[in-house]
């Protein structure tokens, strides 16, 4: 009867070390098709929708402006040869050369004076500066950016930290690689975004394992979004992630059995 009694035990363990212990392909895999191994929407819907930033308060740009006359504008032109190809220290020059949205909205570039960009997109704010640098100078040309993406990552990925990307636009997938991608008991089916909004800070839910995920808004970042990848319930368990995982935290239970059943033998 005691036999019998331990090879339930011991049965009863395996079962429950198995299933909280693997991870299976489906919670790991991006991008996944639906159960039938068809995509969850039309392929010709496939298409990476990009949505339109708003400058919002405390955006930082960077302004240029070029003609043929250098010395005319050669006052908004100061970055620097080592801003300019990627220098170890090209996020401070940028910050330093580049002009923030104050809590009006507005940026103010000598001579010229404060442009109201809020609620703006790039190149919406680009085409209002361009009409007050027109009346200023002749057959000029106003370059205008962001001062690189930044974003921070925090949770269950390989290296958390703040990010700085010095491209027009950043995929929820270009973040993740610059941190060195979700570990393996990170849970990409329920991976938050903190954006802000002129109104306020919401938070977003993504499913990292969904193709539909190309139509989301959430696909492209926006400068200051905090991604947070939280573990997944195999964490709590303290559990393998594997089956050899498994099967040596197993191996240690049944060790800890069989001295037990030694020790109230005598």
């Amino acid at each position: 009867m005691r036999r019998s009694r331990i090879k339930i035990l011991l049965l009863g363990l395996l079962c429950v070390l198995s299933v909280s212990s693997c991870i299976s392909n489906k919670k790991i895999v991006y991008l996944q098709s639906n159960v039938n191994g068809k995509p969850s929407v039309d392929s010709t819907d496939l298409i990476l929708n990009r949505f339109s930033y708003r400058l919002q308060v405390n955006d930082i740009l960077y302004i240029s402006i070029r003609s043929n006359d250098e010395k005319a504008t050669s006052i908004f032109n100061t970055m620097s040869q080592d801003m300019r190809f990627g220098g170890a220290n090209a996020e401070v020059l940028f910050y330093i050369n580049s002009y923030v949205v104050d809590a009006k909205g507005e940026i103010e570039i000598p001579i010229i004076g404060k442009i109201n960009v809020l609620g703006l997109t790039i190149l919406e704010a680009k085409e209002k500066t361009q009409l007050s640098v027109n009346e200023y100078f002749k057959s000029a040309l106003v370059i205008f950016r962001y001062a690189g993406l930044k974003f921070s990552v925090l949770g269950e990925v390989k290296v958390p930290g703040r990010f700085v990307l010095f491209q027009n636009q950043v995929t929820i997938f270009e973040a993740l690689s610059s941190c060195g991608d979700i570990n393996l008991i990170g849970n990409r089916k329920n991976v938050a975004i903190i954006r802000q909004y002129p109104e306020g800070v919401k938070v977003h839910t993504i499913d990292l394992t969904k193709v539909d995920l190309i139509k989301s808004p959430m696909y492209f970042l926006q400068p200051n979004d905090i991604i947070y990848v939280p573990p997944m319930k195999v964490r709590e368990f303290g559990a393998g992630l594997s089956a050899i995982n498994t099967l040596q935290a197993f191996a240690s239970v049944l060790t800890v059995v069989l001295l037990f059943v030694n020790i109230t033998k005598k």
